[in-house]
């Protein structure tokens, strides 16, 4: 029989060389659909699955997606549970200097939704006193921002896209800040939605990946991969998979 200490030595060592030869993807739960989809507390048919097995299938690795709140995707960069993570931007972090960034690979951005046959405001002056619905622990443009700290606008914090868009449909909630391609998801998914789409958008996101320094060679290899799917329209493949056409 092997001694206890090679015993343990061993089982490090076959950690650490699986961990080497995968990917742990962080992703936020509160990402809406169709980046984020969980079924059964796991990660389902989605953007962000779609795009870390790509990138797995070409580095000839395997990829684990982990779930990390959007507040603590710093601390789990940095503490090494996740090598990277996407759909996010180098304002979202404490440090984006220490981390290795892809190019952006789309663009979204915020947008209002109110109730069809409501007035659809025009600009943000415009919803002085209305009920907004949002996510805790999402990113937010600068201007709505202060305007939920003085009390202009009346911020709600809602547990995720579908309940915010249908709270505004009964009128519980007077509008939503949403992402332009989760709400292009969701009304080809419910044609007969009674909501509408401010033309404007509060802010545009060019989305990126980005990986933790710690991971150095293999993260450098993964970016690169990322930048080249890019360059190879398979974005634009990855979102065709759910019905939408990538804007240039």
């Amino acid at each position: 029989m092997l001694p206890c200490r090679l015993i343990i030595v061993l089982s490090f060592l076959a950690a650490a060389s699986a961990n080497a030869d995968t990917i742990r993807w962080g992703f936020s739960p509160s990402d809406p659909a169709p980046y984020v989809v969980l079924q059964g507390g796991e990660l389902g048919p989605s953007i962000t699955r779609a795009l870390g097995e790509r990138v797995a299938d070409r580095l000839n690795m395997e990829v684990r997606f982990v779930e990390v709140p959007n507040n603590r995707i710093d601390r789990a960069l940095r503490g090494g549970r996740i090598d990277l993570t996407c759909h996010t931007m180098p304002a979202w972090h404490q440090a984006p200097d220490q981390l290795i960034w892809s190019k952006p690979l789309y663009h979204d951005a915020d947008v209002i939704v109110v109730r069809a046959g409501a007035g659809v405001p025009t600009w943000l002056a415009d919803m002085r006193g209305m009920r907004v619905g949002t996510a805790h622990d999402q990113h937010y443009p600068p201007e709505l921002v202060r305007a939920f700290r003085r009390g202009l606008v009346q911020r709600m914090n809602v547990r995720d896209a579908r309940t915010r868009l249908r709270m505004v449909e009964h009128d519980r909630l007077d509008a939503s800040v949403e992402r332009r391609y989760t709400m292009l998801y969701y009304l080809n998914r419910h044609p007969d939605s009674r909501l509408q789409v401010a033309p404007w958008a509060l802010s545009e996101l060019p989305l990126r990946c980005a990986a933790e320094q710690e991971y150095r060679s293999t993260g450098k290899r993964t970016i690169a991969v990322i930048d080249t799917l890019a360059q190879e329209q398979q974005m634009a493949d990855i979102f065709a998979g759910f019905g939408l056409a990538l804007r240039d």
